[in-house]
């Protein structure tokens, strides 16, 4: 199978006109998915990169995996709608986002389940073997990255300020920790939604207060965080790439939506994002947070107190950034391209 290539021409040394590849980035998301994987695309190519879109969802109803061991070593060929990628030429990968299997919904739920397993494991199966290539992030230490409970650990050894944060599932531990401290917000362990608008099943953080706490009885079946409400001044997004950090920040305290969780604001609020700094101490640790995540990127969360605190909350490798670009004018994009292209397998 051949590999469609977008190609530019130089002169030859003989004044002909020579066809010259372009380096190759993948860059794995969802259909869903804008703004944000369309700037970075357009900066890839502006620094003279060929960048293909990956809609990890389609696959494998509209697109097809084939993974193949010859004489000359393993390599795979994904076939998407509108061209074929020979994965062995990919020399940068961006995982903006890898996606459930799309399946047909008529199948049965054992059938569905077994199907999406195969599909789940083949594609990342051939993702892995991509060692020869920059990732930002690799799938490896994007997954590891995940756990709250590891980011806690390596942020409480940097010496971040961190609330004090309990995981648990018994509805009588929460008890106990509402008699220290009546004051408590709660949200899930793992994401229901990986979106940050609004979804079904998306979930906010939130106040646990008398009526929240009488229906925990499913906290049994599904273990959540816990830790103190911590009054605010603002609360920070902060997005590092490479090395280059962008700070905004907002201050939804005063607002009856977002004062425990800004994502629920909306337009009748009326507030908006501001650039902000990390002190150089902050600053430092986080960039250690990453490094020993194994991450190139990730968006950190903070919460500033009233007494200037900066109040470590989480890390997601591949957390949101596009309205931070578009409202405040950072070029988040442009470091992903920076990152992506930058000479070197791995940071």
């Amino acid at each position: 199978m051949t590999t469609l290539r977008r190609t530019r021409s130089v002169g030859s040394a003989r004044g002909r006109r020579a066809s010259v590849r372009r380096p190759l980035a993948l860059l794995l998301t969802h259909s869903g998915d804008s703004f944000t994987i369309d700037r970075v695309q357009r900066a890839l190519r502006q620094q003279g990169w060929d960048a293909v879109r990956f809609d990890t969802d389609t696959f494998p109803l509209r697109c097809a995996l084939a993974v193949e061991r010859t004489v000359a070593g393993i390599d795979a060929v994904l076939e998407l709608p509108d061209r074929a990628v020979r994965l062995s030429e990919v020399r940068a990968v961006w995982l903006r986002r890898l996606w459930a299997p799309t399946l047909p919904d008529a199948m049965a739920p054992a059938d569905r389940e077994a199907c999406g397993e195969a599909s789940r494991v083949a594609l990342q199966d051939a993702l892995v073997h991509l060692t020869d290539c920059r990732w930002v992030n690799a799938l490896e230490p994007s997954m590891r990255a995940e756990s709250k409970v590891l980011q806690l650990k390596i942020a409480h050894g940097l010496g971040l300020d961190l609330p004090p944060t309990t995981v648990t599932n018994s509805p009588a531990w929460v008890e106990r920790l509402r008699r220290v401290e009546p004051r408590l917000i709660t949200k899930l362990l793992v994401p229901l939604s990986y979106a940050m608008q609004a979804h079904e099943r998306f979930v906010y953080t939130s106040e646990l207060d008398d009526d929240a706490f009488a229906r925990l009885g499913q906290l049994r079946y599904a273990p959540q965080i816990f830790q103190p409400l911590v009054e605010k001044a603002c609360e920070l997004r902060v997005i590092i790439v490479g090395g280059e950090v962008f700070a905004g920040a907002i201050d939804a305290s005063k607002t009856e939506r977002g004062r425990v969780d800004w994502r629920r604001l909306d337009q009748r609020d009326d507030v908006g994002w501001t650039r902000a700094e990390l002190p150089a101490a902050v600053k430092r640790k986080s960039l250690r947070l990453l490094a020993q995540l194994g991450l190139v990127s990730g968006a950190l969360d903070f919460i500033v107190t009233p007494e200037g605190r900066h109040v470590f909350l989480e890390v997601n490798p591949a957390g949101e950034w596009g309205w931070l670009e578009r409202d405040l004018g950072y070029d988040i994009s442009g470091a992903f391209a920076r990152a992506l292209t930058r000479r070197g397998r791995r940071p």
